[in-house]
Parts: structure tokens; C-alpha cells; sequence
């Protein structure tokens, strides 16, 4: 059995009747094969040579090897291995294949080696053969005088002078397998005459005894071949009886029995192609007609996120595939738009928010006929009135200091620590913090004081700006001093609009063409400003995990620096964009007590505030004490804990009472306990902890500082802080390092590149 939607493979018959004492493969040279597949719509293919037919490529050094099959044929006298394979004729998808072996023997004589037969008895009468420069027909020679090879079985039976075969009338040459296919590839029709010696003078194919119609096709190597055909027998012929078992079958009783099997195959074979078409319109006539089916289509593809390349339909579909999943998760939804009938569309509107679009369409009732317009009766006018006074708008009430829990304290200012020369942040007094943007994490207002260095533009307007971005990249040339004055001065949100602005006036994506016009870092930082807060975040953090190898660096300082809000922003974009999620992807890439802690930020279920409990302070501060320098070995499970699980407030107060406890900082302790990632991780959360604009200051050093410069981490730190507290780490670099951060940029970059960072710390 083939496997399912598998093509059966070729069966393979000789048509003979079964010989007592002689193999079943072995036969002679008037034996008819026949092919045939349990598979529809197939072709076969088929070798005499023992290759594997290649329907493809049935040809080989301008010979043809591989044939198809039309109807049965001969084998040449030999050993002929015949493999046969069906290919199908829509799909061309080939079946497996089929090998026979056959020991073919000449009707006239016997081979020169026939090694099928073992235990039969044969004369070593010496036979030559002489070849026919005519016809290339193979003829015995001495055939009155020589001794004649005859099988054992035949002794009973008269000896008989050798007929001519068809085979060798044929002509054909030595090098095909078989004799029922002409050079030019076509088969001859073996059902309409018998084979030699069927005739009633056994005359043969075109004798003329034999009463056969002859034909005769010349081959382009100009070589004759003569055959015939034998009318439709009106009357049965007399068969002769079939001989004693013991004196076996002669071949030309085997001949006969091919001719009356020959003639059956051909009387269930009358049925012409008019009969056929006649019939399947006689079926069609009686059946009922039916409505033609309607093609089912497949529901689009539901991807995360569209493309938004400027192709509508495919922006359609998008909405399409995610209704039919909405409407197949929600069944109150499914059944209030299944029943109603809709007309056309009669408007459509698509409003923006700040974090969704809004898609209203109205939809015609079918059979609602609008009414009459009717004459619109006027009110009666009322009498005037003198304006009333707008009472005056009350300012916004301040926001007061949140009642802190028992026991619990307020922090008031921040000490500065021993391994910092920049001042200690400055914390906001609690009416002071504005409220909080719903949809704008990354420019939420921390604890400390901050002030970016990049701020929106007064005289903005998107259209202007894309037009000069398009001007500068337009023509020979590409004029960088324009592009920095739009995108190193203004904000993220800006930007934003500026490159939907781009795409809806010329039809183009901004970052494609500032990566055609640039190249190098100027590039770089031009794509990155392209990009939203979150998305860079994003993209750093996919960059920093993908391909061989991690840069660890880049995961501990975005997700060890960035507030809760912000870290639940940078993993929904991170699924968005990449259809990933971020913890699973940083649990693959790092391990131990390092994936742990990174986990745990991610987690996003770190307290925030200004209060904590100095009772509970001490008790953490003991804790960490007995899981460090107080014992063989550390527990890198309590840090975690202690470190991920309280906010600002409460670990400066742990901070402080451990230093008291130890007489060393906790940085001190760390160093001396942990190393590797695991060590930077921790260090990067207590120094955030303590100061951020000083470890930002410090980490921007460490870029520039030696041979070369980390343009990667550079570009990060000044792209991601430029618009929160880049005046801090400003002056924490000048405290830390006795030189201005602006001097570091123009001593360790060039160009347009430093042009574009000096624009963005303010520095112009």
C-alpha cells in the first residue's frame, strides 16, 4: 500500500502461461509485458537497462533510455532487468520503483548462456552466430549441419525449422530491451494482431499466408520497419490440443495463448472516446443542476502588528483577522453581528489617542427609507440676558505629603557617600512632583530633582520639518548641518510626529532614506532618534540577546536603571515589535544568581516611595551582614531579596545602617563577596540607588575613556537621558572627573557625529 496520497507503484505481468519445471522469470522473446498502476491519472515510466527511469530526462547522450509505457511489449533475448516507476500527471509526483528480472530466450534458439535453468540437462553443440548486413538480423549459422541446443523437456517434441521471428524483422538494435517501441519513441499496437505464428498458414506478421494487413515506417537512420496487423476474427480458429505435461510447451503454443489473450484485452477495450464523452453528457443530462459553490477563502494572517507601509488593504485585512479573533473570543459580540443585515459603508474615521487608534465606521440599514425633510419650525427667541460672570477657576489644590504608614518615616534629603565626589541628589519635596502622565513612563518624574537638556521646540510644526529633512537628502549631496538642527533639537515626541509626517507626505519611511543618505555613527544615532523611548529600549535589549554571545553590560544597565512604569513599557513593546516576550528570552541567555536578579526587575513588583520603616531598616541591614561577610560563603538569594524587594527610600536607610553595623559600605562588602555579572548587577542597583546621575556620569566615562570609544553604550546613555536629568549627569561628570562631559565628546569624536551629540546635552 502506498502512504496516504502516495502514487501505488507499477505492477508488472507476463503475459504467459505457466510452463512446468521453467521459472516464472523466465521467458522468450515473444512474451508479451504488461504494465499497470492502482493510481489514476498516472503515466509509467520504464528501463531495460537496470537504470532508474527519469521521466524527466529520457534521454542520455542523445539516446533514449528512459520510455513511457503505451501498451505491452517484447523483451530482446538476454537477461533484462525492467524497473518501472508511475508518475502522476498533474502533480508529477513519482511512485516507487518496481524491479523485475527477466531471463528473456530467443524463439528460435536458446541463449548462449542460460543460466535460469540449473538442473536441466542442455548439448554443448557448439552455436555460431553471424549478423546480417542488411537487415542487422541475427541468423544460426549452420543450421542444417551444426547441432542444435534444445532443452531437455523438448526431446519429445519434433524438431521444427527455425521461423522468422518479428522480433528480428523489426530490426531493432542491440542496445534497446525490448522490441515493441520504434527509435522515434512510439509504441506499436500490439492488440490488434496476434503474435508470430498466429495465422492460419503461420506465416507470421505480414506473411502472406497469414492473411495480416502489413505496414512498413522508415526511422531517421533510414531503417525499415515491417509489421501488420491481423483482422477482426469472425470465427473461432481451431485450437490445437495442449501437449502431455511431460513434453512441455513449445513457443509456438505460448505464441498462441499470447494471440487469444491479446484478442480478450482488445474486445473490453472498444469503448471510443465518442462513447465516453456520450455517455458523461447523458450523466450530467439526468443529475439536477446545482448553484455554483462559492470558493471558501482563508481568514488572513493574524500577525501582532501591522506593517503600515502605506498599503491600505493589507492595513484592512489587518483589522479584518483581529475582528474575526475578537469576535471569536467574545460571544455576545459574535451574536449582535451576526444577526443583523448590513448595507454599504457609508463613512469611516480613524481618530488617534495616545496610546490607541479609534476606528469608527457607520454601516446603511437595508430598507430604511429616510424620511421627508420637514420644515424646521423655528423657537421663538429668547429675551436677552446680560452675560453672567465666570466664576474664577480655582487653582489645582498641591498635592499634599501622603499620610506614611505606623512607624514608618519620610526621607528628607539624601547623604552623599564616600565613593562619589558629585553632590547627592536633591529629593523633591512631595508637593512639588507633578502628577503623573497615564501613557509617558519614560518621562515620569523620579524622587530627585531633573532636568533634561533637550526640551520641546517652541516653533514646532511636523509638515516644515519633514520637508527640510526631505530638502536635505534630496539631489547629489546631503546636507548633515540641516538634518542635525531638526532631529538634535527636538524632543522624542516630536520626532515621532515628524516621521509620520514624512511617510504621509511622500510616501517614504525617514529611516530608510537617512540610511541611504548616511553612513557611519552619524547614521547610527540618526536611526536611533527615529525611534520612541520604549522601542529603543527595546531594540537594545533584542540586539544585546540575538545571534552568538550576550552583552550583559547592555541588560544590566537598561533594566537595573529604569523605573517599574518603565520597565512594563519595554516589555510590551518588546512583544509588539518582536512577538517575543523578555523575560523568557533573558532567562535563555544568562543564568545562575545573575538571571535571577534580572528576573526579579522584570518581574515589575518593586515597591516605589518615599517612606520606610527603620525598625525593619536594622533587621535588613543584619540580614545582609549574616549573608555576606558574616559567614562561609554568601547567599546571593537574600541580596535579591533585600535589593528587588524594597524601593529607594528603605535601602538608603539599609545602606546607612550597615555601614554603622560593618564600619564598610555595603559596595565594599559586595566587592569583596561576589564577581562577574552578578557583582556589576548589584553595584549598578545600589549606585542608582544612591545616585544616578553619578552612575550615568561614571558610565559615560568608562565609554570614552582608553583606546576607542563604546560608541554603542555612548549613544544609549545620551539618547535615553537627554530629556530626564542630563543637566545632573553634567554636572556630576564635571564634580567626578575635573572636566566638562562636552570636552570628552569633542576630544573623543568627530564630525557631524559630534556635532549631533554636543546638540543633544546642550551644547551647541
Amino acid at each position: 500500500m502506498p502512504p496516504a496520497g502516495g502514487i501505488a507503484a507499477p505492477v508488472l505481468t507476463a503475459l504467459k502461461g505457466p510452463v512446468s519445471g521453467k521459472p516464472a522469470h523466465c521467458i522468450d522473446s515473444a512474451t508479451y509485458i504488461e504494465m499497470a498502476c492502482d493510481s489514476s491519472n498516472c503515466h509509467i515510466f520504464f528501463t531495460t537497462d537496470g537504470t532508474r527511469p527519469n521521466p524527466e530526462q529520457r534521454k542520455v547522450n542523445g539516446r533514449e533510455v528512459t520510455f513511457k509505457y503505451r501498451a505491452p511489449f517484447c523483451l530482446k533475448p538476454g537477461k533484462r532487468v525492467v524497473k518501472a516507476v508511475a508518475m502522476h500527471r498533474v502533480t508529477r509526483q513519482l511512485s516507487a520503483v518496481t524491479t523485475r528480472t527477466y531471463h528473456c530466450e530467443d524463439i528460435h534458439g536458446w541463449n548462449e548462456t542460460d543460466d535460469c535453468y540449473d538442473d536441466c540437462s542442455v548439448t554443448t553443440d557448439s552455436t555460431a552466430w553471424d549478423s546480417d548486413l542488411e537487415d542487422g538480423l541475427r541468423t544460426r549459422k549452420g543450421a542444417s549441419g551444426g547441432g542444435s541446443r534444445r532443452r531437455a523437456w523438448d526431446k519429445a517434441a519434433p524438431p521444427k525449422p527455425a521461423e522468422p521471428s518479428p522480433l528480428d524483422e523489426l530490426g531493432i538494435p542491440p542496445d534497446q530491451g525490448f522490441a515493441a517501441v520504434n527509435h522515434s519513441g512510439t509504441q506499436i499496437n500490439l492488440y490488434g494482431g496476434g503474435p508470430p505464428g498466429a495465422g492460419t498458414g503461420g506465416g507470421g506478421f505480414g506473411g502472406p499466408a497469414g492473411g495480416l494487413m502489413g505496414w512498413e515506417v522508415r526511422t531517421p537512420n533510414n531503417v525499415n520497419f515491417r509489421g501488420g496487423f491481423a483482422p477482426q476474427v469472425q470465427q473461432q480458429q481451431p485450437q490445437p490440443a495442449l501437449p502431455a505435461p511431460d513434453q512441455g510447451v513449445t513457443p509456438q503454443q505460448l505464441n498462441l495463448i499470447a494471440a487469444q489473450l491479446s484478442q480478450r484485452m482488445d474486445e473490453t477495450r472498444q469503448s471510443t472516446l465518442q462513447d465516453i464523452r456520450r455517455l458523461v453528457e447523458d450523466k450530467k443530462k439526468q443529475q439536477p443542476s446545482q448553484p455554483p459553490q462559492q470558493p471558501v477563502s482563508a481568514d488572513p494572517a493574524c500577525l501582532p502588528v501591522s506593517k503600515g507601509d502605506g498599503d491600505f488593504k493589507k492595513q484592512l485585512q489587518h483589522v479584518y483577522a483581529h475582528l474575526l479573533q475578537y469576535a471569536r473570543s467574545d460571544g455576545d459580540f459574535q451574536a449582535a453581528v451576526g444577526g443583523p443585515k448590513f448595507g454599504k459603508v457609508i463613512s469611516a474615521e480613524l481618530d488617534e489617542s495616545t496610546d490607541s487608534y479609534l476606528l469608527t465606521v457607520q454601516i446603511g440599514k437595508p430598507g430604511y427609507k429616510k424620511p421627508l425633510s420637514e420644515p424646521k419650525v423655528q423657537p421663538p427667541p429668547k429675551p436677552k440676558q446680560p452675560p453672567a460672570k465666570k466664576a474664577p477657576t480655582p487653582p489645582p489644590p498641591r498635592r499634599r505629603n501622603p499620610t506614611p504608614p505606623p512607624n514608618h518615616k519620610m526621607e528628607t534629603e539624601v547623604k552623599q557617600t564616600s565613593h562619589e565626589k558629585a553632590d547627592a541628589i536633591k529629593l523633591k519635596a512631595p508637593e512639588e512632583q507633578p502628577p503623573k502622565p497615564v501613557d509617558e513612563a519614560y518621562f515620569q518624574q523620579e524622587e530627585y530633582v531633573q532636568e533634561g537638556t533637550l526640551k520641546p521646540y517652541d516653533s514646532f510644526n511636523a509638515n516644515a520639518d519633514a520637508e527640510q529633512l526631505r530638502k536635505a537628502m534630496k539631489g547629489l549631496g546631503t546636507n548633515e548641518e540641516s538634518i542635525i538642527n531638526v532631529l538634535g533639537h527636538r524632543t522624542v515626541s516630536q520626532r515621532q510626529e515628524i516621521v509620520r509626517a514624512f511617510k504621509m507626505k511622500y510616501g517614504k519611511d525617514l529611516k530608510a532614506d537617512l540610511d541611504s543618505e548616511l553612513s557611519g555613527n552619524f547614521n547610527k544615532i540618526c536611526q536611533n532618534l527615529c525611534l520612541g523611548a520604549a522601542e529603543y529600549d527595546a531594540m537594545e535589549l533584542r540586539a544585546a540577546m540575538k545571534g552568538l554571545g550576550t552583552d550583559e553590560d547592555c541588560l544590566i544597565e537598561v533594566i537595573c536603571t529604569r523605573t517599574q512604569a518603565q520597565v512594563q513599557e519595554v516589555k510590551k513593546i518588546y512583544h509588539n515589535m518582536y512577538n517575543r516576550d523578555l523575560e523568557e528570552d533573558v532567562m535563555s541567555e544568562t543564568s545562575g544568581h545573575f538571571k535571577r536578579i534580572l528576573v526579579s526587575l522584570l518581574t515589575g513588583a518593586r515597591p516605589e516611595g518615599s517612606s520606610f520603616d527603620p525598625v525593619q531598616a536594622k533587621k535588613d541591614a543584619q540580614a545582609l551582614q549574616e549573608a555576606g561577610i558574616g559567614k562561609w560563603g554568601t547567599d546571593e538569594s537574600k541580596f535579591n531579596e533585600i535589593l528587588c524587594g524594597n524601593n529607594n527610600a528603605h535601602l538608603r536607610a539599609v545602606f546607612a545602617e550597615y555601614e554603622s553595623l560593618t564600619g564598610k559600605t555595603l559596595e565594599d562588602s559586595l566587592k569583596s563577596e561576589m564577581s562577574g555579572d552578578l557583582l556589576k548587577a548589584m553595584l549598578t542597583l545600589i549606585r542608582c540607588v544612591q545616585n544616578k546621575p553619578a552612575y550615568f556620569a561614571k558610565a559615560l566615562q568608562k565609554s570614552m575613556k582608553g583606546l576607542g570609544t563604546d560608541d554603542r553604550t555612548l549613544l544609549r546613555i545620551i539618547i535615553s537621558r537627554c530629556e530626564v536629568d542630563m543637566v545632573q549627569i553634567k554636572d556630576a561628570f564635571q564634580k567626578e572627573f575635573g572636566q566638562s562631559l562636552a570636552q570628552w565628546i569633542k576630544d573623543d569624536t568627530s564630525g557631524d557625529y559630534c556635532k549631533i551629540l554636543l546638540a543633544l546635552i546642550g551644547e551647541n
